[in-house]
């Protein structure tokens, strides 16, 4: 193959990459509903996005994490204890519910960062506790419509 060949060829590939690139720089990722895995000893996971969850077909979708934040106080004001509690729910289009609960501060910052239509995932034990949580936040998520 001859150097002039080559570097067409070198050229055509960096165009198309190029390309591709910028075709996906509009792309929208849309998870559409609730998606929740069981497995048979009763952990799974459950994820989505908040736009898709909302703009979902199936009425019966929900995906939600609260979190509460208690200070026990002394009678002088100082902060004796702090309670974190945090609550992850998920229905899927079928009715499956599943729940995991955690004291975890670290699933509460997590949480901090979640915006209106950010994806969550969340992971839980047979006894319904977190053991992970994701919050992923991009421009290419389904929005609310």
């Amino acid at each position: 193959m001859n150097s002039q060949s080559k570097g067409w060829r070198m050229g055509v590939t960096s165009v198309a990459a190029l390309l591709a690139t910028l075709a996906m720089a509009g792309s929208r990722y849309g998870q559409p509903s609730v998606t929740i895995f069981k497995n048979p000893d009763g952990s799974g996971q459950a994820y989505g996005t908040l736009g898709g969850t909302r703009n979902s077909a199936f009425p019966a979708e929900r995906l939600s994490c609260s979190v509460s934040r208690t200070s026990v106080l002394s009678t002088t004001g100082a902060e004796l204890m702090k309670l974190t509690q945090v609550v992850c729910t998920a229905v899927d289009k079928t009715g499956q519910l599943v729940t995991c609960v955690s004291g975890n501060e670290k699933y509460a910052d997590a949480l901090d960062g979640l915006a209106n239509d950010g994806l969550i995932d969340f992971r839980f034990s047979p006894t319904g506790a977190c053991t992970a949580l994701t919050v992923y936040e991009s421009s290419s998520l389904e929005r609310k419509r």
